[in-house]
């Protein structure tokens, strides 16, 4: 059938795959083609659009796999009669059907459901659409967009012949293994990497393959609130143990009487805090698990952010008994080009994975695959993670350099890793960054990170801004402080 599609914009980052898999999802999306309605051809999607027939067949692959449409060999592809849920297209309902009454009410969310809405609601207000200084999360990539261009090109011939891989595309996942290998000190071949869409998928799909609902697990405290909705979601019921100057506190761990079924950690750079776990209590983590005969769930993100000295090996090099499974993600090297994320499974799970991922993930693009397998092996991944260390010490130093000297009652934390710096503060945190926020700048406040006795603090993002800016707003911040104590 005939439809009308933007054209495709082809001096964007943006793989023209993906552009186009986008126009025709909101074309069924919107009833432009209805349910059962049959897609343009390769060769009409080419005479409309001048895209070749690889880039047609990845985005209507990504369609089939995403089932929005069906392709029936010697027919055509054609809509799902019942599309995803996921793209709230209603089934008409027949003309004869009316509503004589009101809609009563509704049944109620799940307990896991109110808490993701409430989860959802408290991030949405701490982090606004609109950027402002000190906010949290990555900056614009530093690699550049040609690079990634020619990347994309170099890899859409080999993408258009094949379907997607679940779990990732066999090259991708031998170079990450590569990677993982020479820059973590991992033992890790191909086929325990699994290449998933992000950390929430990452984590969610850990949760479901070693926890059952109403399963004890141990997080640290504080932690990051994606973690903790990520763990709600199982069902799982959490036991906070505390974060000392080492990392997660075994000797507390060891006092709690409910034995875990998973240890959630994130020893490389702990969020909120910033700091980095010894490599005594690594160990002593490692042989706690052992012990009581739990999964340690590794967050591994920010691991390449480390300022000053080696990184320390992860949790899962110093494993020797196969309880750490670790997740992590190149979205801070990336954003906003790719956001892709990994697991690492241990051999006893890497069938299940392999089961799991192939159902709960629908894959990545093909041609993002590959071009980031391109970068990886070319070592263009090697040298963007060095400039973006050293972007983000410089945009660290010129923070702190304006928030010296600092008002009486706040101390700053410089923090061994991450894109984020840390003032403690001996008053009310939440007061103070809702002052900061009627005054265009977003600080995040640090009790509410806690589960159990918090302390308080600001977290200022520095990673997405320059370091001219960051100086400016620092002087406005600190006078701010000394205004509203």
């Amino acid at each position: 059938m005939q439809v009308a599609l933007d054209e495709l914009d082809r001096e964007a980052g943006v793989a023209l795959h993906r552009q186009l898999f986008d126009r025709l999802r909101d074309a069924i999306i919107s009833g432009r083609i209805p349910p059962g309605g049959r897609l343009p051809s390769t060769r009409a999607l080419n005479a409309a659009l001048g895209v070749s027939r690889n880039t047609a067949i990845e985005a209507l692959a990504q369609l089939v796999a995403e089932g929005y449409v069906t392709s029936i060999r010697g027919s055509g592809t054609f809509v799902s009669l019942t599309p995803p849920a996921s793209v709230g297209v209603a089934p008409r309902a027949p003309a004869c059907v009316q509503r004589s009454r009101p809609a009563g009410p509704q049944p109620p969310l799940s307990s896991r459901g109110a808490s993701l809405r409430d989860a959802g609601a408290a991030l949405r207000a701490r982090w606004p659409a609109i950027m402002r200084p000190f906010d949290l999360g990555p900056g614009a990539s530093h690699l550049p967009v040609r690079v990634w261009r020619a990347a994309l090109s170099a890899a859409e011939a080999e993408a258009g012949r094949r379907w997607p891989s679940a779990g990732g595309e066999p090259e991708l996942r031998r170079a990450l293994a590569q990677h993982l290998r020479t820059a973590r000190g991992m033992n890790v071949a191909r086929d325990h990497v699994f290449v998933v869409r992000g950390v929430g998928s990452a984590l969610d799909l850990i949760v479901r393959l070693v926890t059952d609902p109403g399963d004890t697990v141990w997080l640290e405290d504080p932690a990051a609130p994606q973690t903790r909705a990520g763990l709600d979601a199982g069902g799982l019921r959490m036991t906070h143990i505390a974060v000392d100057i080492d990392g997660f506190s075994v000797a507390q761990a060891r006092g709690v009487r409910e034995r875990p079924r998973a240890i959630v950690v994130r020893p490389s750079s702990q969020f909120p805090l910033g700091t980095t776990m010894t490599m005594r209590r690594r160990r002593e983590i490692l042989e706690l698990a052992a012990d009581l005969d739990a999964w340690v769930i590794e967050d591994d993100s920010d691991s390449a952010y480390r300022y000053s000295g080696a990184p320390l090996p992860s949790l899962q090099a110093l494993d020797a008994a196969g309880h750490v499974i670790q997740f992590g993600t190149l979205r801070d090297i990336l954003f906003p080009l790719a956001e892709p994320a990994y697991v690492v499974a241990p051999g006893t799970l890497v069938e299940g994975a392999a089961s799991a991922v192939r159902t709960l993930d629908p894959p990545a693009p093909v041609v993002d695959q590959l071009a980031l397998q391109e970068l990886i092996e070319s070592r263009q991944l090697e040298r963007l993670i060095r400039r973006v260390r050293h972007a983000n010490s410089v945009r660290r130093d010129a923070l702190l350099a304006g928030l010296h000297p600092l008002p009486p009652g706040v101390t700053v934390q410089e923090a061994e890793t991450g894109g984020h710096a840390l003032l403690w503060l001996d008053g009310d945190d939440v007061s103070v960054a809702e002052d900061a926020a009627r005054r265009g700048v977003s600080v995040f406040p640090l009790s509410p990170l806690y589960a159990n006795a918090p302390c308080h603090g600001l977290l200022l993002g520095y990673a997405a801004f320059a370091p001219e800016h960051l100086r400016a707003h620092a002087v406005e911040l600190r006078d701010t402080l000394a205004r509203v104590r």
